[in-house]
């Protein structure tokens, strides 16, 4: 069997409403050479129906056989994957009219970048336009902003396969912000990043996502990550200070002087 220039990774657990256009929406991509690899994290809904819906040969499903999360379904997807760079989308995003063929085109012309990343949308419940995001930064940009947040989507975004092999695939330790993560050691080691200006992905904003639920970890774990990332890229080092309320001390970490 000929290895696909692109694998489209998705991971879905109880997918419900959105996985059919989700689906669908990669399937029409005017860009045809790509394998779609779908990760069922033991949905507990008819998504495994919706799957199985589908005849295009072009769609390999892994049924995982109890939940293990979307971060290790991720790397399970990552192990599974055949093609040079990995395509993500989520189950309940939509991949927008030649959002493969722009990501492609920058990889092909830009051989020594290891992720492309694309202006995305944001769509509320019923797949309206609420908020537009353009991650067009550059090197130097990227370097500022990984101190403090994810510079770039990472739905939507083209990786080399290889380069997350390389850095350990998703950090597992990690339920929501793996992926930035994964960015982080990207710039510390060196890797290149680039945009394109092709708007390719709506990512679907709604109370029943994965951050949306998880508030207080996504806190905890960005506190991580930025500590990392202040030590690794910058030569400021947290120190331990005493603050007094009322009377009383207490002694904590500051990461910013």
């Amino acid at each position: 069997m000929k290895q696909p220039y692109v694998t489209v990774l998705m991971t879905v657990y109880n997918g419900g409403k959105y996985l059919k256009p989700a689906v669908e929406s990669v399937l029409s991509q005017s860009w045809h050479d790509f394998e779609f690899l779908i990760v069922n994290d033991a949905s507990q809904d008819d998504s495994m129906v919706v799957l199985r819906s589908y005849h295009d040969p072009r769609i390999r499903i892994v049924d995982n056989p109890h939940n293990i999360g979307q971060t290790s379904s991720l790397n399970v997807g990552l192990r599974e994957a055949r093609g040079e760079y990995i395509a993500r989308i989520d189950a309940d995003d939509m991949a927008l009219p030649g959002w493969l063929e722009a990501q492609v085109s920058c990889a092909q012309g830009h051989p020594e970048s290891t992720i492309i990343s694309l202006p995305v949308v944001l769509i509320d419940l019923f797949g309206r336009v609420t908020k537009f995001f353009s991650f067009s930064f550059s090197r130097e940009e990227i370097y500022l902003r990984i101190l403090t947040h994810s510079p770039i989507s990472h739905g939507g975004s083209l990786i080399k396969r290889a380069a997350m092999l390389r850095e350990g695939g998703y950090d597992e330790n990690l339920k929501i912000a793996a992926d930035y993560r994964l960015w982080s050691k990207f710039v510390c080691h060196g890797n290149l990043f680039i945009s394109t200006d092709h708007v390719g992905m709506a990512v679907r904003i709604h109370g029943g996502s994965i951050t949306a639920r998880n508030k207080e970890q996504l806190r905890k774990e960005l506190l991580l990550i930025w500590n990392e990332n202040i030590l690794e890229l910058t030569e400021f080092l947290p120190r331990p200070v005493i603050w007094n309320f009322s009377g009383g001390c207490s002694r904590t970490w500051i990461i910013f002087p």
